[in-house]
C-alpha cells in the first residue's frame, strides 16, 4: 500500500511505501517516483498472481475460457 504525496501546487508526485518506517516530521525521504511505484505496483501484482496452486487430488482442471467459448459456438 502506498501513500501519495504532492506539491499543493499539483507538481513533484511521490509515493511513499507504508511498510516503510515514516519520519516523526516532515516529509519521507526515501519516496518513489511515478515510475518506480507504477514498477513496484506491477510486480506486486505479478508475484500475488504467480502463487503455486495445487488441485486436490481427483479433482479437474478448471476449463480454458477460449475453450468454454469455442463450445458454446457449437450449439
Amino acid at each position: 500500500m502506498y501513500i501519495a504525496l504532492y506539491e499543493p501546487d499539483g507538481t513533484d508526485l511521490r509515493f511513499f511505501d507504508v511498510e516503510w518506517d515514516p519520519p516523526k516530521n516532515g516529509r519521507p525521504k526515501r519516496l518513489l517516483s511515478y515510475d518506480e511505484f507504477l514498477d513496484a505496483a506491477y510486480y506486486a501484482y505479478l508475484n500475488r498472481n504467480a502463487a503455486e496452486f495445487t488441485w486436490a487430488e481427483g479433482e479437474e482442471e478448471p476449463l480454458e475460457i477460449e475453450e468454454q467459448l469455442d463450445e458454446d459456438d457449437e450449439t
